[in-house]
């Protein structure tokens, strides 16, 4: 029987993305951007990056478009969340 392993639970675990990007790359891919966007502050910030093969695209735009929904700047947080 395997023992158990600690596992320490940091206050706060990286950063989430609120945002993303495609850029273009090479002719066989192009890059994805995860970002976090403050509405506030009019900026963002790139908190991961990765290389899709361009016949991907279709698929991941499918995915995210019929799992999220456009907000608006009036849109309230839900209770809890900053």
């Amino acid at each position: 029987m395997a023992s158990a392993i600690p596992i320490e639970t940091p206050d706060c675990f990286g950063h989430f993305a609120n945002a993303f990007r495609v850029l273009e790359g090479d002719d066989e891919g192009c890059l994805l951007d995860f970002l976090v966007f403050s509405a506030s502050a009019n900026k963002a910030s790139v908190v991961s990056r990765i290389r899709v093969r361009r016949e991907f695209l279709p698929a991941i735009r499918d995915s995210i478009s019929m799992t999220l929904t456009e907000v608006s700047r009036d849109t309230p947080c839900p209770t809890g969340v900053n």
